[in-house]
């Protein structure tokens, strides 16, 4: 059994935390949605944006609201939630104030993009900035977040768990204030301009040889740019790789196994459906007598022996599973057919039938009377006879 205990707090506790460095003016441009620079440029048209590191992974020692400075152990996990919660729009403030609030508090500028990126073996939250006072905030090189975050302590140490609301996002200038984190700098800042994006690392107009490039190098800029293996390779081509060879086999094998247990499963329920068919058929005769006789219609004698007539062999034979279902069907259809043949030829209901004129019953072979008039009381037969026929 591990010795490691967890205690996992139940309310959030709100910090004020600092941060790290490095991006280029084109890595920072490129982070910013072409719609959201051409908006911004429609009101500023020379922009100006920095770049900052609010979170990421190792040891700081933030100011924790209503508490006394703590260590903290910031993990991947903690810093990958940041990306569920951080918006556009959410303002940087000059300095903090004693409560993480919003209000009356001198605003800097607003996230306009953000992203995560690996830095010296660390994972980063990255949030870039429109500020609309270059003078203000261009000798601001310190970045603290303030938000709600849940922690839970293992073997004595607070460990952040996740973000729970990030409020707003402090700058101020390592001259006056040592960061939460060790190192903490802006990561960069550019400017833009009217017609074109100024990106003062490009010396010149020549192409770039990416054969100069390492392959690192090109790993992780395609990493930055969020690249995956579909827009680079076909199916074909990535099946073709050898780590991923393994696993389309693999999903192909269990595929040919589903279908292959599919298709017994299908046959087994064919079978099945075939056998009760069978049965249905063999005992159609006899549960049809059941359902006429348990059945909450009355039915008189006359009536049952013509249905159980004509249900003949090839009559179930016609059927389609011969299930309890069709032969109530059956039952109603054939009824129908009685009810015909007594309206429209009361007086030959079978070779034994023959009439007493004094009446509207029909007294058959037996001497029993059978009444077909609405005095009977009988459904099926709603008209009723007089001596010149049916009304």
């Amino acid at each position: 059994m591990s010795n490691t205990q967890k205690h996992f707090f139940q309310d959030v506790i709100s910090l004020q935390a600092t941060v790290y460095n490095g991006l280029s003016k084109d890595e920072i441009l490129d982070l910013i949605p072409p719609d959201s620079l051409a908006k911004i440029k429609e009101k500023d048209a020379h922009p100006y944006f920095q770049a900052y590191s609010f979170c990421h992974e190792g040891v700081s020692t933030p100011r924790i609201i209503g508490e006394s400075a703590r260590p903290i152990r910031w993990i991947k996990k903690a810093v990958q939630s940041i990306a569920a919660k951080i918006k556009n729009g959410i303002k940087f403030f000059m300095g903090h104030n004693a409560d993480n609030s919003v209000e009356n508090r001198e605003v800097l500028g607003e996230i306009v993009a953000n992203t995560q990126r690996n830095i010296n073996g660390a994972l980063h939250h990255i949030a870039i900035g429109y500020f609309p006072n270059r003078e203000i905030v261009e000798n601001l090189d310190i970045c603290s977040h303030e938000g709600d975050w849940s922690f839970y302590e293992e073997n004595g140490e607070l460990i952040a768990d996740r973000l729970v609301d990030l409020t707003g996002i402090a700058l101020e200038s390592s001259d006056n204030e040592r960061p939460a984190f060790a190192g903490a700098v802006r990561l960069g800042s550019v400017q833009a301009f009217e017609n074109e994006i100024t990106r003062e690392n490009k010396m010149s107009n020549e192409p770039t040889n990416l054969s100069a490039i390492s392959f690192d190098e090109l790993k992780q800029e395609m990493k930055r740019r969020m690249t995956f293996p579909s827009q680079l390779y076909g199916i074909d081509e990535i099946k073709a790789d050898a780590n991923f060879k393994a696993v389309f086999d693999e999903s192909e094998t269990l595929k040919k196994t589903v279908e292959e247990k599919d298709a017994e499963i299908k046959k087994l329920k064919d079978a099945e459906a075939t056998l009760l068919k069978q049965t249905n058929k063999t005992t159609a005769k006899n549960r049809l007598s059941n359902i006429i006789d348990k059945g909450e219609t009355k039915y008189t004698a006359l009536q049952k022996k013509f249905i159980e007539d004509e249900l003949t062999d090839g009559a179930i034979d016609k059927m389609e599973s011969g299930s309890d279902e069709e032969l109530a069907n059956f039952i109603n259809e054939k009824l129908n057919d009685f009810n015909r043949i007594a309206k429209y030829d009361y007086l030959k209901l079978s070779e034994d039938t023959v009439t007493d004129n004094s009446s509207d019953a029909v007294v058959t072979g037996d001497g029993s009377e059978v009444d077909f008039t609405r005095a009977n009381n009988n459904e099926f037969l709603q008209e009723d006879f007089n001596e010149e026929g049916l009304l």
